[in-house]
């Protein structure tokens, strides 16, 4: 209720646009860290001609607010970085605001609008969460809970702070709401930092120390990039007429979709009652393999309508404006597959949408890296597939990236990204960009094709920016501590289990082509062949095979592609084309859910890709 007020309170005082007192946005508040090394925005609203006092360290600066709407804007010159918490004083004639624990550092915007960064998972957090409840449980009075000191000090990272925006839908411009910086040890942290930001934070910590670090996540996945883009844009292309237009369409159908979404809701709740019912009938009478056939009921989604995280300019104005122009290091963005719906016109909306970010940065905006489209869940997984739409969003952002000048990293395929992997992924580039010293001059090592040659039934295909090797990239789970694995060559194999199915295990095998590069122990929860919810040591593994690659497909001039094997021969892939005749074209992970991860010893995926063999009949590469 509390909040409410608060917030209702921020809104009349805004539309009244003469506020008695000064307002800032969220995110210049308690336990912020800034950006050294570049000019810093610092902004707000005070009574309209009013002069707002800003006070950093041994820095004053003075700002004159609007005489209409009493906004004002100030900007902090570059800044050394400074791990000691300070206060920064905002004052006008009428009152004086403290923002406590200020520190000077990196700061890192994060937009990853697929489900890849995931729910916070990690084992330590998991201990705490697990001694705070059993402690709560104990007392018969209620008490603060007390973290574990030993458990606390496995993840604690000193001078690191997470801002979790609201992700507010809005028609107009927003410029406040209700969020504040997180400490790293806190239990608030634990439920809102996305697993691959916390690794990120680790490779950072290990790369610099106590540096102070600020996260910033306005991730919103299975969002739209219309839903990041201003109006002005979307109504000043002529191209993008459809797409308000198809909007108000959605609108005027919700109420009959909600009808029938509220129906199907019904029906799926007694069909789920049923499932359980028979599952634990079926349970209790050990009859584990007809467990197996039971189908759980699919959840209906609700269809899209008032608040829904596609609406055009939604969350530009609800969100991106909250944010903006704080100062940053990186801005990394990363599109949904939700895109597919506008797959045409996907390269005109991305530069749309990341110049409506440049303005709203205004000066000099932080470096913009851009994250290809990653494999859709949804999708099987498939060598190639030319009815994908996918393959078409992700080209286009290589075009629209090469374009611009700035940096993209190329697509990471689930089953072959841990999310540890993606933090540190990200945090190699966010070095690239720290080393580049002005603007993006950093090199990320991405493995591209040099050279296709066709040779008899084969194709020859020439990869650069390899490194040491290139190999496939793999990742499974397996039962118990498997540690004593890391290192060695093995060879996959299966085993039966009790109740039917079967389990895929490694065994060493010297020679083998397939070797584990890492392997990590953990106790996981998991239900066991009776059903059991128990507690069991798993490792996860990945696997490198330096000898089969998966992914490759050939087409003649109809451009359907055909799936081919393909081996690795050093910093060169062999693929057979026997079974197409005339082989004119080339492609590699052009799927929705692409086969297969061909990394360079960095860790860095070859990005799918579909090029003409011969110049003849090649055509132009549009999409059809």
């Amino acid at each position: 209720m509390k909040k409410l007020f608060i917030q209702l309170l921020l809104l009349f005082l805004l539309d009244a646009a003469a506020p008695a007192m000064i307002l800032n946005p969220y995110i210049l508040g308690d336990n912020m860290v800034l950006q050294s090394g570049v000019e810093t925005p610092v902004w707000g609203f005070g009574e309209p001609g009013d002069t707002i006092k800003i006070t950093f360290k041994d820095r004053t600066l003075e700002a004159a607010a609007d005489e209409k709407t009493g906004r004002w804007l100030a900007v902090l010159p570059p800044m050394e970085p400074d791990e000691n918490g300070a206060e920064m004083r905002i004052s006008d004639s009428n009152s004086n605001q403290v923002i406590k624990n200020v520190r000077v550092g990196d700061v890192f915007v994060f937009a990853i609008h697929s489900g890849l960064m995931g729910g916070m998972n990690i084992r330590e957090m998991r201990d705490i969460e697990d001694a705070r409840k059993a402690e709560r449980e104990s007392s018969a009075q209620p008490r603060e809970i007390t973290v574990p000191e030993e458990a606390a000090a496995k993840y604690r990272m000193e001078n690191c702070f997470f801002f979790n925006a609201d992700k507010r839908i809005s028609d107009k411009p927003e410029f406040t709401f209700t969020a504040v910086w997180i400490p790293f040890e806190t239990e608030e942290m634990h439920r809102k930092l996305p697993e691959a930001l916390y690794h990120f934070a680790r490779a950072h910590r290990a790369a610099c120390g106590k540096l102070p670090l600020g996260l910033v996540n306005i991730s919103c996945p299975g969002s739209t990039i219309e839903a990041w883009t201003s109006q002005e844009s979307l109504k000043g292309d002529s191209t993008f007429s459809g797409i308000n237009a198809n909007w108000k369409k959605t609108l005027s159908n919700f109420p009959s979709e909600e009808g029938k979404w509220k129906a199907d809701m019904e029906k799926w709740k007694q069909q789920n009652e049923k499932y359980k019912e028979d599952f634990e009938k079926l349970k209790q009478n050990k009859d584990f393999a007809r467990i197996r056939t039971l189908k759980r009921p699919e959840y209906p989604q609700r269809p899209d309508g008032p608040g829904s995280h596609k609406t055009p300019s939604g969350l530009y104005n609800g969100v991106l404006c909250t944010v903006a122009p704080f100062a940053a290091k990186a801005i990394f963005v990363m599109p949904s597959e939700e895109d597919a719906k506008f797959q045409k016109l996907h390269s005109r909306l991305l530069k749309a949408m990341i110049s409506d970010w440049s303005k709203s940065w205004r000066g000099k905006p932080p470096a913009f890296v851009l994250m290809q489209t990653p494999a859709s869940w949804r999708a099987g997984a498939s060598s190639a597939d030319h009815k994908s739409k996918l393959p078409f969003i992700r080209e286009a952002q290589e075009k629209v990236a090469a374009e611009l000048s700035i940096p993209i990293l190329p697509g990471l395929f689930p089953g072959n990204a841990p999310r540890k992997k993606l933090g540190d992924r990200l945090f190699s580039v966010a070095s690239a960009i720290s080393q580049g010293g002005d603007g993006f001059t950093g090199k990320i090592p991405i493995p591209a094709v040099s050279g296709i040659a066709l040779e008899g039934n084969d194709i020859h295909v020439t990869l650069g920016n390899c490194g040491e090797a290139v190999f496939t990239l793999s990742s499974m789970k397996l039962d118990g501590d498997q540690s004593a694995l890391l290192g060695k060559g093995v060879e996959t194999a299966h085993r039966q289990l009790k109740y039917g199915g079967s389990a895929t295990f490694l065994k060493p095998m010297d020679g083998s082509h397939v070797k584990v590069i890492s392997a990590e122990v953990e106790e996981v929860e998991e239900l066991d062949e009776e059903y059991e919810l128990k507690k069991k040591t798993v490792t996860s593994v990945e696997l490198a095979d330096y000898a089969s690659c998966p992914g490759f497909a050939v087409a003649g001039k109809e451009r359907i592609p055909r799936s081919v094997e393909a081996r690795i021969e050093g910093s060169r892939i062999v693929i057979s084309c026997k079974s197409v005749k005339e082989p004119a074209y080339l492609f590699y992970g052009w799927a929705d859910n692409p086969q297969g991860s061909l990394v360079n010893s960095n860790g860095i995926p070859l990005p799918p890709f579909r090029m003409p063999i011969m110049r003849e009949d090649a055509g132009d590469g549009d999409n059809r």
